[in-house]
């Protein structure tokens, strides 16, 4: 039921969300991303699901990736929805991510030493 989905109002305020990483090595990946549900319509689930993958049969909304990555990299990419991407006018929205920050080893990595501990 579309209707019973809450949709914070984010502007303006903070939220802390705790991921732990340490066990999670090279090969896996978590993800912690929003998402502008509900979708139009129910989609082939009936969960009224939506990303910026616009895959058939799913919703296709605007996504923004908190985080992506392990203990060893991290990636936040914004993956917006303006139906203009040169080269791919099939896309609805940026399936690959505009801008995508990606941090270095100096920058994230387990143990002492880097701006961000993953082992933390």
């Amino acid at each position: 039921d579309a209707s019973k989905f809450y949709k914070p109002i984010l502007p303006g305020k903070t939220f802390i969300v705790d991921i732990r990483l340490p066990d999670v090595g090279c090969g896996c990946n978590v993800n912690f991303y929003l998402v502008d549900m509900p979708a139009a319509s129910e989609g082939k689930d009936k969960d009224y699901y939506c990303d910026a993958q616009c895959f058939d049969g799913l919703g296709c909304c605007a996504e923004f990736d908190m985080n992506e990555g392990n203990n060893a990299v991290q990636q936040i990419t914004n993956h917006a929805c303006t139906y203009d991407y040169p080269g791919h006018p099939d896309w609805a929205c940026h399936k690959w991510g505009e801008p995508e920050v990606k941090v270095s080893p100096g920058e994230f990595a387990g143990g002492r030493g880097h701006t961000i501990d993953g082992n933390k």
